[in-house]
């Protein structure tokens, strides 16, 4: 009858090492997901960036609104004056049309 409390402890001695091991292993994962994550992140950031990039690129001067919105999409704020003239904002851009609905100059988006 006393050796089950012996292998008992004996199990435990065993144990406890390769325990301590596998979560250092989890751990070690855990860091190498978050590592992953940001990089993913940062690639997806990157890719939007150039791919809006492109689009402003695209902009020409005599443009009509709806050129322009099928190419950057509705714009976050629509300001309009007395004259007829539109100003359109952006997260980090704005575009000016006259009274005829013509784009007459933007500026350029910055990157954070």
């Amino acid at each position: 009858m006393r050796s089950k409390p012996v292998h008992i402890l004996i199990l435990l001695f065993i144990s406890i090492p390769c325990l301590q091991g596998k979560n250092q292993n989890i751990r070690d994962l855990e860091n190498r997901v978050t590592d992953l994550e940001k990089k993913v992140s940062d690639l997806e950031q990157k890719s939007i960036d150039l791919f809006s990039e492109s689009e402003w690129r695209n902009l020409k001067k005599g443009m009509k609104k709806q050129d322009v919105k099928s190419k950057l999409g509705m714009p976050d704020r629509i300001g309009k004056f007395s004259h007829g003239s539109e100003l359109w904002g952006f997260s980090n851009a704005t575009l000016k049309f006259d009274k005829d609905g013509s784009l007459k100059h933007w500026s350029k988006p910055f990157r954070n």
